[in-house]
């Protein structure tokens, strides 16, 4: 008896032998690639699993026997799959923040907003040492209150090692509210005596090596901590998900600068470094809280103050992602950028799995035949059904392999590009087992309507080639097309918004010269050459390459000067909230800031050291003033009355994001920390080099310490730059793979299309009348796709540009060029495809059947 034979090529039946397989309905799908030989059949049909092997063999051999459409589907599934859990890796790290610790629901940070005269109200994590006892003592709901005091970093000491290291005061119940757990030690027990410190792995490893540290003596050097500490306690390193950090913990507050903000009320300054955090008990209310905290301000400061600032609570979990968006305070991350790269793993999930479905839908003439004799022969629906959605998963699964080769080797590479504070992390087995999950849902998506397309043709139209399916699941191919196209425009414009906004960041005119100053932590470091400031700046002015030299309390980009209440001239008996920044004399000409009224602090004046004053333009404007030089002005925290002595034009002195505010510049020497520098651009590294010289000179025992300010600006941007980085990269991913969709779509269309493409060639079409001829159908979908594009993208920039104070504005030229971009990417990725097939011999293609 002759032999049937399908093996995805000359199909060869005998009429007896289908009869009877068909009539005793145990017939064994022949497209599963045997050779059926007699009762080697019946054999087959007893256990169900030997069929699905078989399946999963067809799938691998029409992987090998159609290599280029396999390739297309493996590089688009592959790269897609990579990206998303990539990106949520990212995700997951950046939610992830400070859900660590065990009661994390139950630990609040209490915000203190305070109304001013000068600008929209401040909102600010500080808030006044005597805050947590009170709350204990007043608010039953409050269980356990903790301060957090941390100040830059502190040189620390053991015998001959030391280290730059960060150390915080903290209460006892510090350890007993938050979840770091002690390696060696007690936490209810370990910062109970007087200067005792609890350190972390890392610096007991810096410190003491492999030696037991417990009793150990750390030495530190500063104005706010310093003193001999022994060692109590090791805790385990910090998460790399805490929104808090440190090195070294005490409970013993001694200096006098710090006791002044640890135990007292603050009701008229800003300078509160403490933040304080409690934890409520289960059957708390944050709301019923937030009222109770208004009561105790107005008990323990009085009413004037509880008219104009309030307390409120901000939930720990929320600390990291929410700070900026809800209060206007630096958190570190931006639940914004989580959103949109979650979006943006959907549109790459999307887009791949469209592509597997028009790409197999192009393909899908090619197995016309291979269908019409299955079921001509008896194959049931359900069984081909299977037969294609097998073939899916395992293409599925093999891209999930070469996509987890490369989300390993290519996630350290993520880490360093978008300069993650901490390792980006993630198990190596959950991200083994979601990368298989991920295979097995979008092989089964993407090939569950091909399945049900390919199956649905009825065999005699197949065999007769009475089958019409031009318009077969169009709608599904047009719209996965209109998707795909707005998708890359949306990604395409935003990644040019992104980058010009970030250049427009870097090259806007600031009010002040940012090239070539060098900032050095100097008074900070060693506070006893705070005194000698103007004879130090001398000893840097001898290199002919350090131009001029200031000493300053802070600096633009650093800090900008912290609120104070001041009292200006006619407003007695209002508060003002303004930005106070301690400056020498040379301050406003190294800085290049512009002078419009009035005159310079000198040193020639002894009174400028104490009662003068410069302000902005921002604060005359607001205050009224038409004359304001000679006007009195008072900074009340100090009770240093004086006059102002001149006007400064605008200047940025924060990030971009803020606005400019009222600012006021004093000659305040006992609060110089920082050194500026203005050099020369030639021979930078020589005069480095001299720098470090006279730092050691100054502080031998320290290693030494400088910062360019234009560097430092950046990093106030830091958070826009990862996500302009990170966005650009998966852009261009999501973009190239939705290439790989229209070449899947051109494909269909030409294969669809070549009897008419022969016909029209020997009629004289030209090939470029047949390039224009199939690019055009395309047109309208590119133009409904566009009008999406440019609406989601307009939407969701401007959304995101709302977080500047000072920005671009989108221009229609910007989303044109976005478009004009997306075309030619796209015509680029199918021309040379159209080329050859309008270079075809139209014989060939009129027979091609």
């Amino acid at each position: 008896m002759p032999v049937l034979v399908i093996l995805f090529g000359p199909v060869i039946f005998s009429k007896d032998k289908t009869e009877y397989l068909m009539r005793k309905n145990k017939y064994v799908d022949p497209g599963i690639g045997l050779i059926l030989r007699g009762r080697g059949t019946k054999k087959l049909t007893k256990k169900g699993h030997t069929m699905i092997g078989k399946y999963f063999v067809i799938a691998l051999r029409r992987t090998f026997g159609d290599k280029t459409f396999s390739l297309i589907n493996l590089i688009g599934l592959s790269i897609s799959m990579a990206s998303v859990i990539l990106i949520m890796v990212f995700v997951s790290n950046e939610l992830t923040f400070d859900t660590f610790h065990k009661n994390s629901d139950r630990i609040f940070r209490v915000l203190r907003e305070t109304e001013s005269l000068a600008g929209a109200p401040q909102i600010s994590p500080g808030t006044s040492g005597m805050l947590g006892q009170s709350l204990v003592a007043d608010i039953p709901e409050i269980e356990k209150v903790t301060r957090f005091f941390k100040i830059g970093k502190n040189w620390a000491t053991n015998e001959e090692k030391g280290f730059f290291v960060a150390v915080c005061a903290v209460d006892q119940e510090f350890l007993q509210i938050f979840s770091f757990p002690l390696k060696i030690g007690d936490p209810t027990t370990a910062l109970k005596d007087k200067f005792s410190v609890v350190i972390t792995e890392e610096t007991a490893e810096k410190f003491f090596a492999n030696e037991n540290p417990i009793g150990k003596t750390i030495s530190v050097d500063g104005r706010y901590f310093g003193g001999d500490y022994f060692v109590s306690g090791v805790v385990k390193d910090i998460p790399r998900n805490s929104s808090l950090h440190f090195d070294i913990l005490t409970s013993t507050v001694h200096n006098e600068i710090p006791l002044t903000a640890w135990e007292r009320w603050q009701p008229d300054t800003s300078w509160r470094p403490i933040q304080t955090f409690v934890m409520l008990s289960d059957a708390a209310s944050p709301k019923n809280i937030d009222t109770k905290l208004q009561d105790l301000l107005n008990r323990y400061m009085g009413p004037d103050v509880s008219e104009r600032n309030r307390y409120m609570l901000q939930p720990i979990e929320r600390m990291y992602l929410y700070s900026d968006l809800e209060y206007g305070i630096r958190g570190g991350g931006d639940i914004t950028y989580v959103y949109i790269f979650s979006a943006i793993a959907i549109f790459i999930v999307l887009i791949a799995s469209f592509n597997f479905v028009n790409l197999s839908i192009a393909r899908s003439s090619a197995r016309l035949k291979e269908i019409g004799v299955r079921k001509t022969v008896g194959a049931h629906k359900s069984s081909l059904i299977f037969q294609f959605i097998a073939e899916a998963v395992f293409m599925a699964f093999c891209s999930s392999l070469l996509a987890f080769c490369i989300v390993e080797i290519s996630l350290p590479y993520l880490d360093n590009y978008i300069n993650q504070e901490g390792k980006l992390e993630f198990s190596g087995h959950l991200l083994f087992v979601i990368t298989f999950l991920t295979a097995l849902v979008i092989g089964t998506l993407s090939g569950l309507y091909p399945a049900l397309f390919l199956a649905s043709f009825h065999p005699v139209q197949i065999l007769r080639r009475e089958l019409q399916f031009n318009n077969s699941g169009k709608w599904l191919r047009n719209g996965s097309l209109i998707f795909q196209f707005a998708a890359s425009v949306v990604l395409i414009i935003s990644t040019i918004i992104v980058y010009e906004q970030m250049a427009f960041i870097q090259n806007k005119a600031l009010g002040f010269d940012k090239e070539h100053i060098v900032v050095l932590p100097l008074f900070t470091t060693d506070r006893s050459l705070n005194e000698r400031y103007r004879v130090i700046k001398q000893e840097f002015l001898k290199h002919p390459n350090v131009t001029s030299a200031s000493a300053s309390n802070s600096t633009i980009a650093w800090f900008g000067g912290a609120f104070h209440t001041v009292y200006p001239e006619g407003f007695q008996g209002s508060e003002w909230q303004m930005r106070i920044l301690g400056v020498d004399e040379d301050f406003i000409d190294l800085y290049g800031i512009t002078l419009s009224k009035g005159r310079n602090f000198s040193v020639d004046i002894p009174g400028d050291a104490t009662d003068a004053y410069i302000l902005n333009e921002t604060a005359v404007e607001q205050l009224g003033w038409q004359n304001p030089i000679g006007k009195q002005f008072e900074w009340a925290y100090w009770e240093r009355k004086g006059i102002v002595i001149g006007i400064v034009e605008d200047f940025h002195n924060r990030s971009l994001k803020e606005p400019i505010r009222p600012i006021a510049l004093c000659m305040w020497q006992p609060k110089y920390n920082l050194l500026s520098l203005k050099i020369r651009g030639e021979n930078i590294k020589d005069t480095m080099a001299f720098l470090e010289d006279q730092w050691s000179r100054f502080i031998p025992d320290k290693p030494f310490e400088a910062a360019f300010l234009d560097e430092h600006l950046n990093q106030l941007y830091q958070n826009d730059i990862k996500f302009g980085r990170i966005f650009g990269v998966f852009a261009l991913l999501a973009i190239f793979i939705a290439c790989l969709g229209m070449l899947g779509m051109v494909s269909y269309a030409l294969e669809r299309r070549t009897k008419e493409l022969g016909i029209r060639k020997i009629l004289g079409a030209s090939a470029w009348h047949i390039i224009v001829l199939i690019f055009s159908e395309f047109f309208g979908i590119l133009v409904v796709a566009n009008l999406f594009a440019w609406l989601i993208a307009f939407l969701l920039m401007d959304n995101w540009l709302l977080s500047f104070a000072y920005r671009i504005e989108l221009s229609p030229h910007t989303f044109a060029l976005g478009t004009l971009f997306a075309i030619a990417i796209t015509f680029a990725t199918v021309a040379w495809h159209l080329i050859q097939a309008a270079s075809k011999n139209p014989i060939d293609e009129i027979r091609y059947e």
